[in-house]
């Protein structure tokens, strides 16, 4: 059996595929992972392989640690350059902010700095022992991610990313200012041959060159839409009232891809209370049910709290009940949504609609400055073509948008869609387990030459 290196699935959404992992190939990963271990899931760690014998170049480390303070102030100065346009609810932060010295940001990156020291330290030790034939990652652009694949690449070691989302709910490139694909491994896995268009769609456009080769082989989530898990289930499941309608509110990861950090948090909080003040001022609000449900990269504990802990204060300022918070019970909220409001252009707008509910999408001012034209940036996809998603600009336009799904069934026109785009891009019904195992032999058959 060939030996992969596995690094930052998902263990809420991707327990399947690790499983499937272990059983096609001779599986290592770090020591802090969360994914549950059986009979038929079986790996090992890196740590245990290697012992105490890790050594981090001190001098290097010193080095990046400077990099990192000046990006940070960087990242700050651009931060102050537009405080003014954020909600007095930052103004205690912007003032702390104001006062932040070297040694303070240097006390918040050490942490994580030399975690990621200490991983790469590990992993090219690892490497020098055992011959890893490839790297698999989730979402390579991120950074806790991404430092393993920069890693492997020096070493030669092919490099595998499995992508967690969809394209279809996404304009198309030429509606954007700019938009880097910032994708660094030797090959990206997608869903569908739609996700591989659009990605070639943004290269072409923006005329940037790729080493990167793309697969649809499936992307292999275990929370996947279920059509079969009827609404009031969903609503008995998650403890809330089958007598009123439901209005789910889905958050993006825009920390991931903004490479201003302190600006992506600032403008997530000033967003989510700019909703929640806008449906405050929703007519008939007192019988409707709000449930956030948190990208899944919020699912730790720690951050899970903390977030929920700023969305519940956000909920007692401006006087919106918030029935629900989650990061996870995904097919359940899916299935109990009436409406959804994605503050952002997501994936999961894409398991929505494949449930048959109509979507909203309610960018963050921050988002909009990505768009040429942001009155009408998503005109182009998928899936405001077919009249199952609606953009709105304002608050005005979120609150009609509302009402007008509300008040109508739309369900057989969202159908009618499901079917056209399942036959023009051939997409096909495979389970995760399905997904997993076209995944698993796509690389051992690559592997096999190697």
């Amino acid at each position: 059996m060939k030996t992969v290196f596995v690094h930052g699935l998902f263990p809420t959404r991707n327990q399947v595929f690790f499983e499937y992992l272990c059983n096609n190939f001779n599986v290592y990963t770090f020591r802090d992972i969360g994914f549950n271990s059986s009979a038929t899931c079986k790996w090992r760690y890196a740590e245990d392989i290697l012992g105490n014998t890790i050594n981090i170049d001190a001098s290097k480390f010193k080095k990046e640690m400077a990099k990192g303070l000046a990006f940070t102030k960087l990242q700050l100065l651009k931060f102050f350059s537009t405080s003014n346009s954020h909600t007095d609810y930052n103004e205690e932060i912007i003032k702390t902010a104001h006062s932040v010295s070297d040694k303070d940001i240097l006390d918040v990156l050490e942490i994580p700095c030399l975690t990621f020291f200490k991983y790469a330290a590990i992993f090219n030790a690892f490497a020098a022992k055992i011959k890893i034939d490839m790297v698999i990652v989730s979402s390579d652009y991120d950074s806790f991610r991404r430092f393993i694949v920069i890693e492997a690449r020096q070493l030669g070691i092919p490099t595998f990313n499995i992508e967690h989302g969809y394209s279809a709910p996404h304009p198309l490139s030429d509606a954007y200012r700019y938009f880097i694909i910032d994708y660094l491994s030797d090959f990206v896995n997608f869903d569908s041959e739609l996700d591989v268009e659009y990605c070639k769609n943004f290269l072409q456009y923006d005329k940037q060159k790729s080493r990167t080769k793309f697969l649809a082989l499936g992307t292999p989530q275990d929370a996947e839409a279920d059509i079969s898990l009827t609404r009031d289930n969903a609503i008995t499941l998650l403890g809330l009232n089958n007598k009123k309608k439901v209005i789910t509110l889905t958050g993006t990861w825009e920390e991931a891809r903004n490479s201003n950090l302190i600006e992506a948090i600032t403008s997530t909080i000033d967003h989510y209370k700019n909703v929640f003040q806008s449906l405050a001022t929703f007519p008939g609000i007192d019988n409707i049910q709000i449930i956030v449900k948190l990208h899944p990269t919020f699912v730790e504990s720690e951050v899970f709290e903390t977030t929920k802990n700023c969305l519940d204060k956000l909920s007692y300022d401006t006087g919106l009940k918030i029935d629900l918070i989650s990061a996870v019970n995904f097919k359940e909220i899916l299935a109990a949504t009436d409406v959804m409001v994605a503050l952002g252009v997501s994936a999961i707008l894409w398991d929505n609609f494949l449930v048959g509910n109509p979507g909203i999408v309610f960018p963050s001012q921050n988002q909009l400055k990505n768009f040429k034209d942001p009155d009408n940036f998503h005109t182009d996809s998928l899936l405001y073509q077919a009249g199952c998603i609606k953009m709105a600009g304002d608050k005005n336009k979120l609150l009609q948008y509302i009402q007008e799904y509300l008040s109508s069934d739309i369900t057989m026109q969202i159908n009618n869609a499901r079917k056209v785009l399942k036959n023009k891009y051939n997409f096909r019904n495979q389970t995760v387990q399905e997904k997993s195992q076209n995944i698993c032999n796509w690389i051992n058959d690559y592997l096999s030459d190697k």
